[in-house]
């Protein structure tokens, strides 16, 4: 599976552009900001698979 990148890079093209906890409140999951995990989209090259990993933030 690779890391395709944050889930809301997908959602909102200029997602990028806002801070961080602006974009956890409209990712579409609720304890994003209080867990601090950021979804992020794994794909599979070979089937084209995909599904949400959450990654622990530091």
């Amino acid at each position: 599976m690779e890391d395709s990148g944050k889930i809301s890079d997908f959602l909102d093209p200029y997602g990028h552009y806002n801070d961080e906890e602006t974009v956890k409140m409209g990712d579409g999951y609720p304890n994003t900001a209080k867990d601090k995990i950021c979804p992020h989209l794994m794909v599979c090259q070979n089937c084209q698979y995909d599904v949400v990993k959450f990654i622990q933030e530091e």
